[in-house]
Formats: C-alpha cells, sequence, structure tokens
C-alpha cells in the first residue's frame, strides 16, 4: 500500500474535559487496534491527549495509562505519545491550537476522538486509515458511532426508544454526518480551518468547511465519506432530562453553524477561503464570533432558528421512498416530540442570551 520507508503519518488527537474515569479505558481499547500490532505496517502516530480546562485528574490518569502500555524508555517508534494540559476549556479553542501548534509538520492524516469513547472492534482505525487512502477526493472519512445500548444483553424501553430515533436519523439523513466523537480528515485540509473560539457544534461546522472547500466550492457532499464496516461505542444518554439538554445544546449548535456558514460565508464574497477569514477574525478580535452571533439574532423575529426546524423529520419522511416511509413513520414521530420542546427551548436561550454562554 504506502513504501515501507516512508510510513504514513497519522496524528490522533484525543478530546478530554473532565474524563478521569473514562480515558483509561478509551486509551486502552484505542491503543489495542489492529494498526499498532505490525511492527512493519504502514503507519506511524502520534498520540496527543488533550486534556482542557479539567477540574479531575484527567492528564495524570492518562499519562499513567499510557506510561503504562507505551514506557518512554521503550522507544517504540511507532507511536510517539504525549499529553497535554490546557488550563482554558473549550473545544474549539483546543482544536485551533492543536492543528495550528501541536501535531507534526509531514503528518498526513488526523484522527479527531473524544476521550469517553471505545473500540470494541480492532479494526476500526485500519479501516478508516484504508478508506481514508483510497478516498482521495474526500477530506474526512467517518466510521459509524454505536450507542452503548447496543452492546446491552436487555434493551429497555428507553433504550429501545433511543435506537428507534438513531435508526431514523441515520437512514434519513442527507448525505454522510460527521460525529465529533471520531472522525478522520487529510491533514493538508483541516490546516487551513480555523474555528471561531466559542463555536458549538465542531462536528456540524467541520462538515460545511469540508464539502464546500471552505467555501470556495460549490457544495459536494462526497467529500466526506463514511466507512460503514468500522464502529466506535459512545454512551449515550438515558435519562429524559439528559436527552433534553443533548437536544437543546444541538439545536443551538445547528443554528448557530447555520448563521455562520450557510448564512454568511455561503452568501458572502470574503474575498478569501472561510479558514483564513476566521484566522484573522480570531487575532485582531477574539470576541468577534459572539457579536456576529448577536447581530444575527438581532435580525431575526420571535423564531431565530432556521426556518423549517420544527417539520424537519417529517419531511425527511416525505423522501423516504417507497414502502420504506411507513416504517419510519414511528421514528419521525419520537423525533418530533423529542425536537419540539428543545427546539422551543433553544429558541428562548439564543433569543434571551443572543447565543452567549450556551457554548
Amino acid at each position: 500500500m504506502n513504501n515501507k520507508n516512508k510510513p504514513v503519518r497519522v496524528a490522533l488527537a484525543v478530546f478530554a474535559h473532565n474524563e478521569e474515569n473514562a480515558i483509561e479505558p478509551m486509551l486502552e481499547t484505542l491503543l489495542q487496534q489492529s494498526v499498532f500490532d505490525d511492527e512493519d505496517g504502514p503507519f506511524t502516530f502520534s498520540l496527543f491527549c488533550l486534556a482542557n480546562g479539567c477540574s479531575d485528574n484527567t492528564a495524570d490518569a492518562a499519562r499513567k495509562v499510557l506510561s503504562h502500555l507505551y514506557p518512554e524508555e521503550a522507544h517504540d517508534p511507532r507511536l510517539h505519545w504525549e499529553v497535554i494540559d490546557y488550563t482554558e476549556p473549550g473545544k474549539s479553542r483546543t482544536w485551533n491550537r492543536f492543528v495550528h501548534e501541536v501535531f507534526p509538520e509531514h503528518t498526513a492524516f488526523v484522527i479527531f476522538l473524544d476521550g469517553d469513547i471505545w473500540f470494541p472492534q480492532k479494526e476500526t482505525l485500519a479501516l478508516v486509515l484504508s478508506r481514508a487512502i483510497q478516498e482521495e477526493h474526500a477530506h474526512v472519512v467517518v466510521d459509524v458511532p454505536r450507542k452503548h445500548f447496543e452492546f446491552e444483553k436487555r434493551l429497555g424501553l428507553r433504550g429501545r426508544l433511543s435506537m428507534l430515533a438513531t435508526r431514523f436519523a441515520r437512514e434519513t439523513s442527507r448525505g454522510t454526518a460527521i460525529a465529533g466523537s471520531l472522525y478522520c480528515a487529510r491533514a493538508d485540509f483541516v490546516r487551513r480551518v480555523w474555528m471561531p473560539v466559542g463555536l458549538s457544534g465542531e462536528d456540524g461546522f467541520v462538515k460545511a468547511m469540508a464539502i464546500t472547500d471552505l467555501f470556495t466550492r460549490p457544495a459536494d457532499r462526497s467529500r466526506v465519506v463514511c466507512e460503514d464496516a468500522a464502529f466506535h461505542v459512545y454512551h449515550a444518554y438515558s435519562g429524559l432530562i439528559e436527552v433534553f439538554q443533548h437536544e437543546v445544546r444541538l439545536a443551538i449548535g445547528t443554528t448557530l453553524n447555520s448563521y455562520l456558514c450557510w448564512d454568511f460565508f455561503a452568501k458572502t464574497d470574503i474575498g478569501c477561503d472561510a479558514g483564513e477569514y476566521i484566522r484573522k477574525h480570531n487575532a485582531e478580535h477574539p470576541e468577534w464570533y459572539r457579536q456576529f452571533v448577536r447581530n444575527e439574532v438581532a435580525k431575526r423575529g420571535r423564531w431565530v432558528l432556521p426556518k423549517g426546524s420544527l417539520t424537519k423529520r417529517f419531511r425527511l419522511l416525505k423522501r423516504s421512498k417507497g414502502l420504506m416511509a411507513p416504517a419510519h413513520l414511528p421514528g419521525a414521530v419520537l423525533r418530533f416530540f423529542l425536537d419540539m420542546p428543545a427546539l422551543v427551548y433553544a429558541n428562548f436561550l439564543i433569543r434571551k442570551k443572543g447565543g452567549v454562554g450556551y457554548w
């Protein structure tokens, strides 16, 4: 696949905020991936655990498990690891620092991961990286995120309802979604991307930047590809309050991304690509994004979320073909009743606070 004298360099970025209890099983299952088994394999890895704004012992827990699995004195040429403990919280700020200050210059691919996922499948990274090499047109390759409910012997009512909603979302989605918990991106793409400080909805933002090539080309959904055979597991919310809060965060993130990406970058001649625009504004006026959101909210009336937010699920259902639509109806109804209160409350929060303080 590659010249063994020139292995493909891969950076692994594990984002962790107060994950003291989750980071050990995450790193253990990550480092049990098959890509680390072959001493003569085509890849070399740099693993960075990025603890950000933690009030617990996440960084120490990460160092402990990594020191045990890959002692520094062993000098394993396949893997270099480092734990970086940032005092300031915020995934967008940490993402910018990692991409533009940390990962090695000759890196070919960067795999972004959350610090609370785990890998029952040993081939996940191998499958994703193989697909990334094959799909030269794609900026991003993802796997299939799977809820922990799927691996329980007895699936309770909440678990069944959660899986019903997930199946509907997957089967009626437009194009390939990016889950912030794991995605693999070409290094030459991510080096051009900057995130606004305070961004909510990193996954939606990255997808918008990827399919439009930083808003320099028409949207092309084939720039994001899913490797369906690969998966990771995340702990899904099950309590009603947790689910509601999660849906509110998603609604706020989707709304603010639509303001910046589709109402501004997609419709405005900014004289450069979107990454360069954000870089300049972050440097010159760090609060620019929050002010931008306030201005956008002020332009709108009582409903500040994107038009059609409340009816989105039924529009997706309408696009279902043939006999599939009736099968999706229960999922659409469930998603509607989950969405409606969350969207209304998200609308209230954005109008009340101008979006500030909720990302």
